[in-house]
């Protein structure tokens, strides 16, 4: 772990039972002995196909759900053994914006009792001091104090998600989760939340793990990138250099389906065929064989580990070395 570090994990592995009745139940392996690191101040962006483990990862990192092995290290303090009564008080250094945001607000409570929730929960202030904290933080995020005693239902989505994200910052934490915040908002409103998170990111300097699979907003935003699949990193790198120079060949794909202003280029690589493979029976060897135009034999025989291909650059494929 370096000493720039605020959050890292060594070979996380999360899955989950499948299905009743007779016999004994599947396992679902949902994130597969991962190991990524996250540095103070940074924005790293996790992107992937649905089903590739990113929410899964997210939530395991928070301890929101229970990792089957493996490590979290918070601020250089290992969190994955400890007991709820003990890991209470870092609660407020690590909170989440989920995806959507009506379904993760309760439609009983006000806007003001939901930013609040966290102060009660961690029993901050007194009764005024939560008051004003909920009108300060509503004033943050962009919403007029007087939400504070309105419902969800009667809010806009992207009024909806600015109360998730108060409600994050409540607690006043170093470390967000943010899954997949802008997917269910409509276009304009999601560049309206993507400049907002910027603009608190900054100001409060915040670290975010930004989960999303639309890989036009991580140019703008992120400024490292991993690349999942089936429940493993196959790619990380620094924004630039995995735009610029992409070397596994699914990151090559999700690429490829970022929208261009010009409709005549072509793709400059093989597509990838067939469908993603079933999580609970997933192929031999490298995940992504059985889709992968350079596939060979040495495939199918070993798991890639997610290796240094430059000092900025970690993948996790057989055959890089001959793939351009």
């Amino acid at each position: 772990m370096s000493s720039s570090d605020l959050l890292t994990i060594e070979s996380l592995s999360v899955s989950f039972g499948q299905g009743r009745g007779f016999g004994r139940p599947k396992r679902l392996q949902a994130v597969r002995g991962v190991d990524l690191s996250i540095r103070d101040g940074e924005v790293l962006a996790l992107v992937g196909e649905s089903g590739s483990g990113k929410t899964t990862l997210g939530r395991a990192l928070l301890r929101l759900i229970p990792a089957d092995s493996g490590r979290i290290l918070f601020d250089g303090t290992e969190i994955s053994a400890m007991n709820a009564r003990s890991l209470r008080p870092l609660r407020q250094e690590m909170q989440m914006i989920f995806q959507d945001p009506f379904a993760s607000l309760d439609p009983r409570m006000t806007v003001g009792q939901i930013v609040a929730e966290g102060l009660d929960v961690h029993r901050l202030g007194d009764r005024q001091s939560r008051i004003n904290r909920v009108a300060e933080l509503l004033a943050l995020v962009g919403l007029d104090p007087s939400h504070a005693w309105r419902y969800p239902h009667a809010l806009s989505g992207g009024q909806r998600q600015r109360v998730g994200i108060a409600r994050a910052l409540a607690v006043n934490p170093r470390f967000i989760v943010a899954d997949e915040p802008v997917s269910s908002l409509d276009v304009s409103v999601q560049a309206q939340i993507i400049t907002l998170l910027m603009e608190l990111k900054s100001r409060l300097g915040l670290t975010l793990l930004f989960i999303t699979h639309n890989l036009g907003v991580v140019r703008m935003i992120a400024d490292r990138v991993a690349v999942m699949y089936l429940g493993r990193i196959i790619e990380l790198a620094d924004t630039e250099t995995l735009f610029r120079e992409p070397r596994h060949p699914y990151t090559r794909i999700l690429l490829e389906s970022v929208p261009r202003p010009d409709p005549r280029i072509r793709a400059s690589f093989p597509v990838q065929t067939g469908e993603p493979p079933n999580p609970s029976a997933p192929p031999s060897g490298c995940g992504y064989r059985n889709r992968c135009a350079h596939a060979r034999d040495i495939c199918a025989a070993r798991i890639p580990l997610l290796d240094s291909h430059t000092a900025t650059h970690r993948l996790a494929c057989l055959r890089s070395d001959e793939i351009i």
